[in-house]
């Protein structure tokens, strides 16, 4: 006996709302925000110790 697949492909193929793109967009700007500031306190802290 076969099964079949009864779910919808609706969620595979739906395409992202201009919301979802830059709700997407901020996330990464924001990352990256806050890998840069932890980068920057972190070498002004080690140059002050004498880290290289």
């Amino acid at each position: 006996m076969t099964q079949r697949n009864n779910h919808s492909q609706v969620a595979i193929a739906k395409p992202q709302g201009q919301g979802a793109v830059l709700r997407a967009a901020l996330i990464t700007v924001a990352t990256v925000a806050l890998i840069t500031v932890l980068v920057l306190i972190t070498g002004s802290t080690s140059a002050e110790y004498g880290f290289a």
